[in-house]
């Protein structure tokens, strides 16, 4: 077939026209993704900026609410030493007693049937009884070896303070433990009384009768670690129990 007189590179498509097109696409994306960063990154700044302006707004606040509270404070301050300062000015007018006058006073309200000597020694005992330091009470747990001192302590230092037989019941209470505190727990929701009676009567029955005494009191004997009659430590322990226990059980019987 004969084209005639044709030229190859006439039939070859111009690239240098199509590789200007390209290019021209390629920086136009560019140009729009620099623009989008440009964009949210003006945004982010802006964001900060008011974020950055609240937690301002909101130091200010504070230190405003702080020096509102000085403020306050300082008034209260104030307030408290005029009025202290009006209490101690009063309490100055108040005339001074003197101590043979107030104790004359306390000899002179008790009764007259009461003989002087026995007034002076009745505050002789009251004025030793607030030097004296306070008694600890142990909790009892169930040892009638302990049962004697452990209720006549509770009598002379808990239940001759009050005459309520439910403040009495509910001492009672908290000086149990174990054992003891379940038997009358049942007592305690009574809170009269006929409780309390019933409570103390359980108790001594259990713990503080003679013959619960002498049982436990010969149990231990017993059950007391032998030894050769060769150590002095073990005989002088064994005495001391026989000494304690037995004069004290005897005591308390009779």
């Amino acid at each position: 077939m004969v084209y005639g007189n044709v030229n190859k590179a006439d039939l070859v498509p111009n690239l240098s026209a199509v590789k200007p097109s390209k290019s021209k696409k390629s920086a136009t994306k560019s140009n729009q993704s620099s623009h989008q960063s440009r964009v949210e990154l003006q945004q982010k700044m802006f964001d900060l900026e008011f974020h950055v302006r609240e937690l301002q707004i909101k130091l200010e606040q504070l230190k405003i609410d702080k020096e509102k509270k000085v403020q306050v404070m300082m008034e209260i301050e104030e307030e408290e030493d005029d009025d202290l300062g009006a209490d101690n000015s009063m309490l100055s007018e108040i005339p001074q007693e003197n101590s043979d006058v107030n104790m004359q006073r306390f000899l002179n309200s008790m009764p007259a049937s009461v003989p002087p000597t026995s007034k002076a020694s009745a505050l002789h005992d009251l004025v030793n009884s607030f030097r004296l330091p306070p008694v600890q009470i142990d909790r009892f747990n169930g040892d009638p070896l302990k049962y004697p001192v452990w209720i006549t302590t509770f009598d002379n230092m808990v239940a001759s303070r009050t005459t309520s037989s439910s403040d009495k019941l509910n001492l009672l209470g908290q000086y149990l433990e174990g054992e003891p505190l379940e038997m009358i727990s049942g007592y305690l929701l009574l809170q009269d009384q006929e409780a309390y009676q019933c409570t103390r009567e359980k108790l001594e029955y259990w713990y503080g009768g003679d013959s619960v005494i002498s049982r436990a009191f010969l149990t231990k004997l017993e059950n007391w670690p032998k030894h050769d009659g060769r150590d002095p430590i073990s005989l002088r322990r064994f005495s001391h129990y026989l000494d304690e226990h037995g004069f004290g059980w005897i005591t308390w019987a009779s």
